[in-house]
């Protein structure tokens, strides 16, 4: 195997939970902050955010 191989078929499947666990971690840590400024009524963009 190659190093493009070794990647594609061993590391990666090995690492795919761990990186759609940090994709997931993200999105809600995101999530989270848009709607503080909702929550204090000052901002625009998280008033977009959830009324959208």
């Amino acid at each position: 195997m190659n190093n493009w191989e070794t990647i594609l078929k061993i590391e990666l499947p090995i690492a795919l939970p761990v990186i759609m666990s940090g994709i997931r971690f993200a999105t809600v840590y995101l999530i989270g902050w848009l709607r503080l400024p909702h929550l204090l009524e000052a901002g625009v963009l998280g008033t977009l955010f959830l009324t959208g």
